[in-house]
């Protein structure tokens, strides 16, 4: 079953969103500037970064976001680092991961796994 990606129009501002993006699965909408506040791991650093939503007017966008989860937190920094983390092994732990297939292999939660832990794969 494909997933029904959810116009920007329908986003609301500072709910956190389960995301289909290139590096995370949970993402905090800006209504104002049209992207998601997203917890990134590259090169074993962890910090906070932006992804435009899918529909964006420049086409550049790669979040698609499937499911409004809740109000976010007022958070900043660490804080939201941590709080998105929990989101997305929340997101793993129901198999609700968007590369999580049918059959649950080993190798994607190992991958999954390296991913959450912050290691390159």
């Amino acid at each position: 079953m494909k997933n029904r990606v959810l116009p920007s129009e329908e986003c609301k501002d500072g709910y956190l969103y389960q995301i289909i993006a290139r590096t995370a699965y949970a993402g905090v909408w800006v209504a104002e500037k049209r992207l998601f506040i997203i917890r990134r791991v590259k090169s074993k650093s962890v910090y906070l970064c932006q992804e435009l939503h899918w529909d964006s007017h420049d086409r550049h966008g790669t979040a698609q976001p499937i499911r409004e989860i809740c109000k976010a937190p007022d958070l900043e920094g660490q804080e939201l680092i941590d709080f998105l983390k929990e989101t997305e092994d929340d997101i793993w732990e129901n198999h609700d991961a968007p590369f999580w297939t049918h059959e649950g292999t080993d190798e994607s939660r190992e991958k999954w796994g390296e991913f959450r832990e912050g290691r390159e794969l």
